[in-house]
């Protein structure tokens, strides 16, 4: 029993380090929520690999030159609304529909909170390291038939 219990295992580290892998070099920025493991699955904490998977992610960041930015466990993503900004009191676990009281935004209570962690992300990154906006952003000119430069910006891809 203990052995596949050892497989098991080394099978989930496995897929987490290729998952993780595959993650950075799909994506130049990437946002993690600081999750608190041990609400969530108490006593098993150190059966869980989260808190690896985020830990590989971020090494593997370094080792590619890709940005990793980790939202505080604090912040509220799943209270916020992610058009107006307005912050709910309170929100329950069972409420899968986030709904704003403010501007009538109806969407998944997920996508809102990702929305939310993309845009901390994104603004944490430009508040604590200025030249991240321009390196994420190319800017190429292209001529036209008149000669007038025409400039075409490409953004890298991102991952909340």
């Amino acid at each position: 029993l203990s052995k596949i219990h050892l497989h098991v295992k080394n099978q989930r580290k496995d897929f987490y380090h290729k998952l993780s892998l595959q993650i950075v070099k799909d994506y130049d920025f990437i946002c993690l929520e600081d999750l608190s493991v041990k609400d969530f699955i108490g006593h098993l904490k150190k059966d869980s690999y989260f808190y690896e998977f985020r830990k590989m992610i971020e090494y593997k960041c370094e080792l590619y030159g890709k940005k990793c930015f980790v939202i505080d466990r604090y912040f509220p993503s799943t209270k916020k609304c992610s058009n107006c900004g307005n912050v709910k009191s309170k929100i329950l676990l069972s409420e899968r529909i986030y709904k704003c009281d403010c501007c009538n935004l109806e969407m998944s209570r997920d996508l809102n909170a990702a929305i939310n962690i993309k845009t901390a992300g994104m603004a944490g990154i430009a508040q604590h390291q200025k030249l991240v906006m321009a390196q994420a952003i190319t800017i190429v000119e292209k001529p036209t038939p008149l000669g007038v430069g025409k400039f075409t910006i490409f953004l890298k891809r991102f991952l909340v």
